[in-house]
């Protein structure tokens, strides 16, 4: 549109020019016809822009009713694509993902996640799976606290060299037929400045989503080796270790223990 309000302006400013260098009258005529075509041509582009607004809007509301068919899922979170193709959320209660497109919605169990990744033009810059290393900050703290609690623990800085095309985020999960869901978060036809305020946003966005697949990625991982570490232990003993971190966990949640106390007692029970 603003391409269309410059040309119109060059175009007019030529006549202008030209109009003096003929007839006053010739000119004037010229200058209303060309007025009259610059505001029939910016109407047009004012309403192919209104009618793409409203597609999208259109998407959006179309999605948002097909998702509302999983009675049981209730969004904790939840993203459209750019081109308001997908919706990707998850219900953190009942430990589950989903991709909602234009037919139908795909749910998985936060179990079945097995990797998380930033795609930027097509290139691997960040990677989580199952077999990466757990945190030590963050044990106990993923296993026990909620998504925000825990985020800003493994929430790192994309860098970003030259431009920008495209911004993607990988699932893999836990699918023979469907193993690999692309999250789109970033797309355009022309390379764009990495400073620029869309992208920036973008890159804030899929950093946020990442570190909450990463969440659910480590959280699966400590409550593997809680389950195995118990199992381990004699019949007798597994019982007395669970309710005592049974204890330990309602207690940290009511806040009569502090996150350090739970720590070391939790410590002393695996140990023991």
């Amino acid at each position: 549109m603003r391409l269309i309000g410059c040309l119109f302006m060059f175009i007019l400013f030529i006549v202008v020019i030209s109009a003096f260098g003929s007839s006053v009258g010739a000119g004037i005529t010229t200058i209303i016809i060309i007025g009259l075509l610059g505001g029939v041509l910016y109407y047009i582009a004012d309403r192919v822009e209104k009618k793409g607004l409203r597609a999208g809007e259109d998407k959006r509301e179309h999605l948002d009713h097909v998702l509302e068919r999983l009675h049981s899922f209730n969004p904790s979170q939840k993203i459209y694509t750019p081109d308001n193709e997908m919706i990707f959320s998850y219900d953190e209660n009942r430990k589950q993902i989903n991709f909602t497109n234009s037919r139908y919605n795909t749910v998985y169990e936060f179990k079945d996640i097995i990797q998380s990744e930033i795609i930027l033009n097509e290139v691997s810059v960040s990677k989580t799976d199952r077999g990466s290393q757990l945190g030590g900050a963050l044990i106990g703290g993923v296993l026990l606290g909620g998504v925000g609690a825990a985020i800003g623990g493994l929430s790192g800085d994309i860098k970003i060299e030259g431009k920008v095309k495209k911004i993607q985020l990988k699932i893999t999960v836990n699918d023979i037929q469907n193993p690999n869901y692309y999250v789109l978060f970033f797309d355009s036809m022309t390379e764009i400045d990495k400073n620029d305020p869309v992208v920036k946003e973008a890159v804030e966005q899929i950093t946020k989503w990442n570190s909450v697949i990463n969440i659910f990625i480590k959280r699966y991982n400590e409550e593997k080796v809680l389950e195995n570490h118990i199992l381990d232990q004699p019949s007798s003993h597994n019982s007395s270790i669970a309710d005592e971190l049974l204890k330990l966990s309602n207690l940290l949640k009511e806040e009569i223990i502090t996150k350090e106390e739970f720590d070391k007692e939790k410590s002393k029970l695996l140990n023991n």
